[in-house]
């Protein structure tokens, strides 16, 4: 789009109803393709105002490539190369990624379809960490996420050998309980 600080893509959903799709190409192993919203034509100039927003505040997260080196030769940080992580248009949280695999498109028609959430390899860890796990952060870091995605991931990987194998989900909220009854498979 003219514009825009970033590289962001426009593409028309169809014809008709004037709906376009906005898009980026963003640095992920594998590279990835960010569908940031399908939006009406004459919403696009204040959403792409916004993605290079989030897209600015995103960069400025990362730390300087002098200092992470520092860490990581002092031993403080891990020598990996640390994800990207996109932060929402509308505040300085994680952006919701979805994994949705090119094989899956016809799946997508189906009720039923439900996309991947894509999981950092922090929250990754968290998931798949055996025992006891204590997930501190503010509001809108992904707890409730890494939370409902240990419980799907403990129950599809001990359902399996122990049929009397149940979980207990306990939380204040109402609309909580409902949120993770919903994220959690039968």
């Amino acid at each position: 789009l003219k514009g825009s600080k970033t590289l962001i893509y426009e593409t028309y959903l169809e014809q008709k109803s004037g709906h376009r799709i906005l898009w980026t190409e963003e640095p992920f192993s594998p590279p990835r393709i960010v569908i940031w919203y399908v939006a009406k034509h004459k919403q696009v100039s204040r959403l792409m105002q916004l993605i290079d927003d989030s897209k600015s505040r995103s960069a400025r997260q990362q730390m300087p490539a002098t200092l992470v080196s520092e860490l990581q030769n002092e031993g403080l940080i891990p020598h990996n190369e640390k994800e990207n992580v996109l932060l929402d248009i509308f505040g300085n949280v994680p952006l919701k990624v979805y994994d949705v695999d090119f094989n899956a498109i016809n799946e997508i028609r189906k009720d039923s379809w439900t996309p991947q959430l894509h999981l950092t390899d922090e929250e990754r860890d968290i998931v798949e960490a055996k025992g006891t796990v204590l997930v501190l952060g503010r509001s809108g870091t992904g707890k409730t996420i890494c939370i409902s995605s240990s419980i799907e991931f403990d129950r599809q990987s001990t359902a399996a050998h122990d049929p009397s194998f149940t979980q207990l989900f306990v939380a204040r909220s109402v609309r909580l309980c409902r949120y993770v009854e919903g994220a959690v498979g039968e």
